[in-house]
């Protein structure tokens, strides 16, 4: 479904990033990271073609806001995760961002990233 276009994932959560690796690579998708830091996400979109990528905003504060400024940025598509609503000043900043509210069920978050992908 993902026709091997790359997700980056940014997440603090070890395990979560791990989980959801693998179902991204279960659905034909390759997988940048996990990685909890804006440096680690920088280093990667400047060496890889990223077509997407889901951020857990909980999980990797402080640089959670950065991270979605710098994908915003380059028109990458993106999901967020988060247990809380967003900054106003974000959510203004950066329109159409889709925002799921945590727990979310991993099937839900890539059906609704695939259908931001196209």
């Amino acid at each position: 479904m993902f026709g091997s276009r790359t997700v980056l994932i940014v997440d603090g959560n070890a395990y979560h990033g791990i989980d959801l690796s693998s179902a991204i690579e279960e659905r034909d998708g390759c997988v940048a990271g996990p990685v909890a830091s804006v440096a680690d996400a920088i280093r990667i979109l400047e060496s890889e073609t990223i077509s997407a990528a889901v951020v857990d905003w909980d999980d990797c504060e402080p640089a959670g806001p950065d991270v979605v400024v710098l994908l915003a940025e380059r028109n990458i598509t993106m999901a967020i995760l988060s247990a809380k609503s967003l900054p106003s000043r974000l959510s203004q900043a950066q329109p159409g961002i889709t925002v799921l509210v945590k727990p979310v069920d991993t099937a839900l978050l890539l059906d609704a990233l695939l259908i931001q992908m196209g």
